[in-house]
């Protein structure tokens, strides 16, 4: 099968809030909170699975990434809800890509800052981000960097010209920006030649060097399109998981849990694909979903045969056989797993397999004035 036949189903959307400025609200504005995901979005939620990531950065540089602002023809004139597409998708998920290949390829700690209103989800605002309006939130956690961009189509929504910044908060100074323009290209297209000239401006300035991961390698950039748009997609479950979105908001999820399943097999040496699968079926169950009933079983069947204690999702397994009701095999696998010390065995001790595991892990959240 083609990648372009096997990628080419998805159309998941979800609710999504379009703010185009602070002054446009009415009387009695809604809240508005920032959700901060200091782990790969593929790693939240699975009980504080912090086995999964590499160990001890206390003393690192702190760099927090917010989702991009973006602008694009007839873009409504005031603050509505509507449904998810390309580019408010994309304003997420290349942050949260950013932040992943520095939490696993870097000595850094990436955190992403996530702006939504409760029952209505992410919100994308029309006009660009400055450092002076993100100040404050940096500040209050310590960041060294903040990263920020924006995202815009012009002459028919035909260019695209995709900004990012960086800022050194205490020096309240740029460090540097990158600026790419095309014609004719998808939105994630165009995020996907991002990540390139983002890592060498950071090696460039010596703030985070980068190191090729073996359990999470970067995507071929062949398929890092797609690979965008699945962070994107499990970003939308994973806002349901923690009721930012209704779960009846999220629909299409056959077509999420099948793109999760091409970038697996496009990538089989990659555990953050695998990840994603696993993580995907494990929402889609907690926010009353329906495509977990269809393949969980089978996953379920997958890792029985597969089981290896030093496989990845072999390790994660008692948490998914807890979460589905599979007692017996919940209880095997935490037998086998047993032996595996260090901060896995303290996690393996939290998981009950009588009961269900929703230990969501949420995300943080504070308001914002």
């Amino acid at each position: 099968m083609s990648k372009h036949k096997k990628y080419s189903h998805r159309k998941n959307i979800l609710l999504l809030l379009l703010v185009l400025s602070s002054h446009i609200w009415a009387d009695d504005p809604p809240e508005i909170s920032v959700l901060s995901l200091d782990v790969p979005i593929w790693a939240n939620g699975l009980n504080h699975a912090e086995w999964l990531l590499a160990g001890n950065k206390d003393n690192a540089k702190k760099i927090g990434f917010f989702n991009l602002s973006a602008k694009k023809s007839n873009m409504p004139t005031k603050p509505i809800t509507q449904k998810e597409d390309d580019i408010g998708r994309t304003s997420r998920s290349l942050p949260l890509y950013l932040a992943e290949r520095i939490n696993v390829e870097t000595g850094c700690n990436a955190t992403n800052y996530i702006f939504v209103i409760k029952g209505a989800g992410p919100v994308l605002s029309v006009e660009e981000w400055s450092f002076e309006i993100l100040k404050s939130i940096a500040i209050k956690n310590e960041l060294d960097i903040v990263v920020f961009g924006h995202y815009e189509k012009d002459y028919l929504d035909l260019r695209s010209t995709l900004k990012i910044e960086a800022w050194d908060v205490k020096q309240e100074k740029k460090v540097f920006s990158i600026v790419e323009k095309t014609f004719f290209s998808e939105t994630s297209g165009v995020a996907a030649k991002i990540p390139f000239y983002f890592q060498s401006e950071l090696e460039e300035k010596g703030i985070c060097q980068y190191t090729n991961s073996n359990k999470y390698p970067k995507p071929d950039p062949n398929i890092l399109p797609q690979y965008l748009d699945g962070l994107g997609q499990l970003l939308a479950q994973t806002l349901a998981d923690n009721e930012i979105l209704p779960g009846s908001a999220i629909w299409g999820e056959a077509q999420m849990i099948e793109w999760y399943r091409s970038l697996w097999q496009d990538m089989p040496e990659s555990d953050a694909n695998r990840l994603m699968f696993a993580k995907g079926l494990i929402a889609s169950k907690r926010y009353g979903g329906t495509v977990h009933k269809e393949y969980s079983v089978n996953f379920r069947n997958f890792l029985d045969l597969n089981f290896d204690t030093s496989d990845t999702l072999s390790k994660l397994s008692p948490l998914f056989y807890s979460e589905f009701g599979f007692e017996s095999e919940c209880i095997s696998a935490k037998k086998k797993l047993s032996e595996v010390k260090g901060r896995y065995n303290e996690w393996l001790l939290r998981i009950n397999c009588s009961s269900s595991n929703k230990s969501i892990q949420p995300i943080a959240k504070e308001a914002v004035d």
